[in-house]
């Protein structure tokens, strides 16, 4: 270690490189696994790959118009909701005390209170320090700027040619592949395909359904500011079970200002979406395939958040999910060459391994 950390500069190019083509490379693929089924389809239908490419990605840049067409309404009523914050806070505030008296709220608002005044104590900030760090983050945003508009100028190209010769991944890769270990690397890889497609398409459909309904409900009871929270709470929804419970804090503070009839009807709102996507979305979108424990996923939450912050919480499935498939398969071939479970006749998921075929396997027509 002593030995790589004196040679370490030799890999900075290389981590930087792989730092400017990676955002490019993670937008295609996360638009390839939404896409790709439409393409699959298409080509079934004795469509060229080519022109179903080029379709599908002309309906891609048509919705993605459509949205940022409503984006300035958003962006709109979102600055009205952070302009006006800090007056729906005091009245929230005012409210709850309304509702809850006792000593215990005026300690815990002391306390809160000095610790918001210490925080704005400006008198205490090196300010040349600040100097310095803004100097440093100048460059950096310079440097993130630069790789945004890289990719978003590359990534529809990058997922063109996936679209296109995607399906060829497989054969391209065994080829390469020793033959005693070929079959059971390419079920290796096809399992991995599987978790990953499936959770990103269902994680986003699952994610816009939820914005949907929000913005439905909201609408409907008029909660102020309804709008830009309930496409919050479609993308914090990525988060397993925790997203949409944060994306009720704004609301429930909204609504507790506005009037108890008012919190009662975001309940309402809140339970009717919650039964919708637990009973009908979720369990035809995703399915049981992953077979993650929700204590295993909490658990992994927590830990990523801490480790990694939002990256971390948003990754961590879907590498826990791969990571699970790689430890089940290399668990099977170590039953099948150790002999140690030879006399183990228990119903065990490993003894059987079913390989699904790439989705992405259709052949290409003339």
């Amino acid at each position: 270690m002593s030995q790589f950390s004196k040679i370490a500069f030799l890999f900075e190019p290389i981590i930087s490189f792989f730092q400017v083509i990676s955002l490019p490379i993670i937008i295609a693929s996360i638009f390839y696994y939404l896409s790709v089924p439409l393409v699959n389809s298409l080509a079934k239908h004795k469509v060229n790959r080519t022109i179903g490419s080029t379709i599908v990605l002309i309906v891609i840049a048509v919705v993605i118009t459509g949205l940022i067409a409503l984006i300035p309404s958003l962006v709109d009523e979102g600055r009205n909701l952070i302009n006006n914050w800090d007056s729906i806070w005091q009245n929230y505030q005012s409210r709850l005390q309304g509702f809850i008296k006792g000593d215990w709220y005026d300690q815990v608002d002391l306390v809160i209170q000095t610790f918001l005044t210490r925080f704005q104590d400006l008198s205490t900030f090196n300010w040349e320090n600040i100097a310095n760090s803004a100097l440093t983050s100048l460059s950096s945003i310079v440097g993130t700027v630069t790789r945004v508009t890289i990719a978003i100028v590359t990534a529809p190209i990058i997922l063109f040619y996936m679209l296109r010769d995607g399906y060829k991944l497989p054969g391209f890769l065994s080829q390469y592949l020793p033959t005693q270990i070929r079959q059971s690397t390419m079920q290796l890889i096809a399992d991995m395909n599987k978790q990953i497609s499936q959770y990103i398409r269902g994680q986003i459909i699952v994610a816009i359904a939820v914005a949907i309904m929000f913005v439905i409900g909201y609408s409907v009871i008029g909660l102020p500011y309804g709008a830009i929270i309930g496409v919050a709470a479609g993308f914090l929804n990525i988060i397993p079970y925790v997203g949409s419970f944060l994306a009720m804090i704004p609301a429930i503070i909204v609504a507790i200002v506005v009037g108890p009839v008012m919190i009662i009807q975001v309940l309402i709102v809140f339970a009717i979406e919650q039964t919708i996507e637990s009973r009908v979305i979720s369990p035809q979108v995703l399915g049981s395939n992953l077979a993650i424990h929700p204590v295993t996923i909490m658990l992994l939450l927590i830990a990523a958040g801490n480790l990694y912050g939002v990256a971390g919480v948003v990754f961590i499935i879907p590498i826990y999910a791969v990571l699970k498939v790689i430890f089940f398969h290399f668990f099977a071939w170590y039953k099948a060459v150790s002999g140690l479970y030879e006399d183990d006749d228990t119903d065990d998921e490993l003894d059987e391994i079913d390989v699904a075929p790439f989705e992405e396997a259709v052949p290409e027509e003339d």
